[in-house]
């Protein structure tokens, strides 16, 4: 019945987001060692509708992410010195700690069979790492140079993780090994997200202006396209599970954010070709739940935006 349920993580027809609101009040943690802004777990229909919160708690909570069976949400949250890792009920109760080290843990991301997650911990440097979806067997993956390696996605198949590295895109067996270069610079690459397919990477880069624009490419390295190219900053796509469209992050001004969605296979689009969601922002790619989807919005003035594969076309307007 829950697979029944399922929808795309950050666009969909009858989706709705789980959402991280960041409010203007000062975190009551320790003195020297809270977070700047306070933040919760919410969940809200794509429209912005009926908005529920899941958690209440007076350190920072981001970067939630759905389970594949839509029965746990995992999230990063400020402990006192640093984020960890949690996990907790759809519903917003049973919340477990899954990371102690001295080092932060943020960006879950869930195998797609629900039995692992992929993370990012960062000391001195950031490096990828798994552990069971109960916190155990925790196993460092990559190795890389500072500033190091984060943002991991999981391949469809579950037998690959791609992550960011600062010479580029590259995958890695979940068990550790060999790295396989996706791209290679010159640019910044950052935020992969596996499509649905298993075939292409869609990611963010500086590549040609600095100010970063959406790009997919075949897990080979071939075939690279640009999706968008424009003078704000555009980031961290997120693809609908058709694989047809891709929703990102679009920072228009130097204090606000707005996503958009853009076809998958489209290069450069036209205003008109994109949606712009409302006052959310995607969450880690590849998190899926019943009708729901990990998010983030607050302060910044966060949206959701997304664009099918007819409108990008068209450029006719499209409602959610």
């Amino acid at each position: 019945m829950i697979d029944g349920m399922r929808r795309a993580l950050l666009v969909g027809t009858a989706a709705a987001v789980a959402l991280l609101a960041l409010s203007a009040q000062h975190s009551t943690g320790l003195a020297g060692t809270r977070s700047v802004w306070n933040g919760d777990i919410y969940v809200v229909n794509a429209d912005g509708t009926e908005r529920t919160r899941l958690t209440r708690n007076p350190a920072e909570e981001f970067s939630p992410a759905w389970s594949p069976d839509g029965t746990k949400i995992a999230f990063s949250r400020f402990t006192g010195s640093r984020f960890q890792i949690f996990v907790m009920n759809a519903d917003g109760s049973g919340a477990v700690q899954l990371t102690f080290a001295d080092a932060a843990a943020t960006g879950a991301a869930w195998s797609p069979d629900g039995t692992r997650i992929a993370f990012t911990r960062c000391g001195d440097s950031c490096d990828v790492y798994v552990m069971d979806a109960d916190g155990r067997n925790v196993r460092r993956l990559t190795y890389g140079d500072p500033p190091g390696d984060e943002s991991p996605t999981w391949s469809p198949d579950g037998r690959s993780i791609a992550f960011a590295d600062i010479d580029g895109i590259f995958a890695i067996s979940p068990g550790g090994g060999a790295w396989s270069r996706v791209t290679d610079g010159p640019a910044d690459d950052a935020s992969p997200a596996w499509s649905p397919t298993g075939s292409e990477i869609a990611f963010d880069s500086s590549r040609g202006l600095f100010n970063g624009d959406i790009y997919v490419v075949s897990v080979t390295g071939k075939g690279m396209r640009q999706l968008t190219d424009s003078a704000p900053l555009d980031t961290h796509p997120a693809w609908s599970p058709d694989g047809q469209s891709i929703a990102f992050m679009r920072k228009a001004k130097k204090t606000a954010q707005a996503p958009y969605r853009v076809n998958s296979a489209w290069a450069r689009p036209t205003l008109s070709s994109l949606k712009w969601l409302g006052n959310l922002s995607p969450a880690h790619p590849n998190t899926r739940g019943p009708n729901r989807l990990p998010s983030a919005t607050g302060i910044a003035n966060h949206g959701l935006g997304r664009c099918s594969r007819s409108m990008a076309r068209s450029g006719a307007p499209m409602s959610i």
